[in-house]
């Protein structure tokens, strides 16, 4: 693959500032951030994959639609097992930061897998995300690394934290998408 950086920040940026895609892309965001957290993250896995479903429209420049996030219900069951997987393997690894940080980084393209491949299971998608990010490490590495700095630098106010993850989102579905090399405009010309 050939690793463009600041093509997919770029590409990211573009896709998320689009005048058609912003709205959504902002209010599914926040959907994401307060239905996964006011549900106890119950509804986090199926609002992700409804969300990255949206991201990979914005990256293929198909138009979007706010109600798009709900299309991740249609995958409750596996990605309700993924978010807890992911969530309890972070917990337990979360007495030592370097534990926790591994398993997000390593589980970073899980929701991907979950969300664009209808014949994987949760414990499978993470397996394929272990595998992709291990046979990537350096382009995986700088996306996650510049995701994390992005988002704990904007977190800190809950309305800059909307647009950081939307950012994150699109460029860790980017780099997905590239790395996967899934049928997509995204993998198939520049950004």
């Amino acid at each position: 693959m050939n690793f463009d950086l600041n093509e997919i920040l770029t590409g990211s940026w573009n896709r998320m500032i689009k005048s058609e895609n912003l709205v959504p892309l902002m209010v599914g965001a926040l959907i994401v951030m307060i239905g996964g957290g006011l549900t106890f993250g119950i509804l986090l896995g199926p609002l992700m994959v409804g969300y990255l479903r949206m991201c990979r429209r914005a990256l293929d420049d198909e138009p979007l639609e706010i109600g798009q996030i709900s299309d991740g219900f249609s995958d409750f069951a596996r990605s309700f097992v993924l978010a807890l997987v992911i969530g309890v393997a972070a917990l337990v690894t979360a007495c030592t930061v370097i534990g926790m940080i591994a398993v997000m980084f390593f589980t970073m393209f899980a929701f991907q897998i979950i969300a664009f491949d209808e014949d994987i299971g949760a414990v499978d998608a993470i397996k394929r995300s272990f595998e992709l990010v291990k046979a990537n490490i350096g382009p995986c590495a700088l996306v996650f690394l510049i995701g994390v700095a992005i988002n704990s630098i904007l977190s800190g106010t809950f309305i800059l934290g909307i647009p950081a993850f939307a950012f994150m989102m699109l460029m860790n579905t980017t780099l997905f998408l590239r790395l996967d090399a899934a049928p997509s405009a995204v993998a198939a010309q520049p950004a």
